[in-house]
């Protein structure tokens, strides 16, 4: 059975960043579960993609939202 880790979203968008710094997104934090973080963009769009594949300051972000009560 899969882990997965609950988190509270952010309040606010914010744009993240690739880790090869090329691709970039406006979006909200959603959830982290398994290794995958889920963004929404303003349009309602939602997106899975492997927390390492952020920039580290994202991955960093991410860790801190996840670590919230």
């Amino acid at each position: 059975v899969p882990s997965t880790t609950p988190t509270t979203p952010a309040p606010a968008s914010r744009t993240w960043t690739d880790s090869s710094g090329k691709f970039k997104i406006e979006a909200k934090f959603i959830s982290l579960a398994d290794g995958q973080i889920t963004l929404e963009k303003p349009d309602g769009v939602q997106l899975r993609m492997p927390l390492d594949k952020l920039s580290a300051a994202d991955q960093k972000f991410v860790t801190e939202q996840a670590l919230r009560p």
